[in-house]
């Protein structure tokens, strides 16, 4: 088993850990572009998410293809711990976008 893929291309296995909004986005991505994600743009489209924060072109990606949603104010929240409930939506809704 891989784990969790890091920036940097390397692979933390934490199973007991919080998995983040960020996290989901791209967790999602990497596995519908496979070896394409050096190929997405990134956007300022969320006030915090900054373009260079790691996950912002998972981010803008899934934003895009309808598989991520914002708060409501223009926030994404990548830092906030998603619930199993919209783990699965965003899985259900992926499965339409890849």
């Amino acid at each position: 088993m891989e784990g969790k893929k890091q920036p940097d291309n390397t692979y933390i296995f934490r199973p007991n850990s919080t998995v983040t909004k960020a996290d989901a986005a791209m967790f999602i991505v990497n596995a519908i572009v496979k070896n394409d994600a050096e190929f997405l743009e990134t956007s300022n489209k969320y006030s915090d998410v900054p373009v260079d924060h790691p996950a912002n072109k998972y981010i803008t990606y899934a934003t895009q293809t309808g598989i991520v949603w914002d708060n409501g104010n223009g926030k994404f929240l990548p830092d906030v711990a998603i619930t199993y409930g919209e783990m699965v939506k965003m899985l259900v809704l992926a499965s339409d976008a890849g």
